[in-house]
């Protein structure tokens, strides 16, 4: 199988990866460096649904899903962020997983997202 083709990869992205620290309680704490590990990378953003979560503080938040496709493998892991440039500001979207490649034969790898508004 051949890597998607430019016309399917028509999006960008900037990719950084999470630096996983501990605060004073040791709880996680996740920080991201100054410069992206990729910069100006060819993707394709796919929206998939989104949820409302009205739970959270007695704030309305919306949840949106989304698949991201490239033509080689970022190795992405979950908490590491996509900065997605669409033609309204920037979308900043977190890894949620990173399944193995489903289009076969590793010629593109699709990464779960979630963008919380």
């Amino acid at each position: 199988m051949r890597s998607p083709s430019a016309r399917v990869l028509a999006n960008r992205c900037s990719i950084w990866r999470n630096v996983a620290q501990q605060d004073a309680v040791l709880a996680p704490v996740f920080t991201y460096p100054d410069a992206p590990a990729f910069s100006d990378t060819p993707c394709s953003v796919q929206y998939v649904t989104t949820e409302v979560d009205d739970q959270f503080f007695n704030k309305i938040t919306t949840i949106n899903y989304y698949n991201v496709m490239f033509g080689f493998n970022p190795k992405l892991k979950p908490r590491d962020k996509v900065v997605w440039t669409d033609p309204d500001p920037d979308r900043v979207l977190y890894v949620q997983s990173n399944p193995p490649s489903e289009a076969g034969r590793d010629a593109a790898f699709v990464v779960r997202c979630v963008e919380k508004i």
